[in-house]
């Protein structure tokens, strides 16, 4: 896991309200209730809403918006594992309680045994199947690094 910059912060950031963007227009007609409007004390939106009523619950017991989120992520692995599951990873932007902007990076990462010349022939030229399917295409899941961190 590694701390990143403030141009990349804002990479991931442009990236993720761009994804968003699109995928407002693709499930709007999926919403069944409006309730937009302004919250003195917080909110929280996710993919499911058995998920959202675990962070809401967390935010009632005093924890704060980082304890929701991980409180979101471990529910939504249950409730809707497309959306978050334990075998992936991630990326999270948030605000300190000291004001400063910070990003985790926790995404998947290669075995300790795999090698630059894992995925290559005896001639040197790559076996692009190797990274993609069966056992040599497999990473080791950040989620649950990146919701301790």
């Amino acid at each position: 896991m590694r701390k990143t910059t403030k141009h990349q912060i804002s990479a991931i950031l442009f990236s993720c309200v761009l994804a968003a963007s699109v995928a407002s227009g693709c499930v709007s007609g999926q919403l069944g209730k409006n309730n937009s409007g302004e919250y003195k004390n917080g909110m929280v939106v996710s993919a499911h809403p058995e998920s959202s009523e675990v962070g809401i619950a967390i935010l009632k017991k005093g924890g704060n918006a980082v304890d929701a989120a991980v409180a979101v992520q471990f529910a939504l692995a249950v409730v809707y594992p497309n959306a978050g599951n334990l075998g992936g990873g991630g990326f999270m932007v948030y605000r300190s309680a000291k004001g400063e902007i910070n990003a985790l990076d926790f995404r998947e990462k290669a075995a300790s045994l795999a090698s630059r010349d894992m995925y290559l022939d005896s001639a040197g030229n790559p076996i692009v199947s190797k990274s993609l399917y069966g056992h040599l295409a497999v990473g080791v899941p950040g989620s649950v690094d990146g919701m301790v961190e």
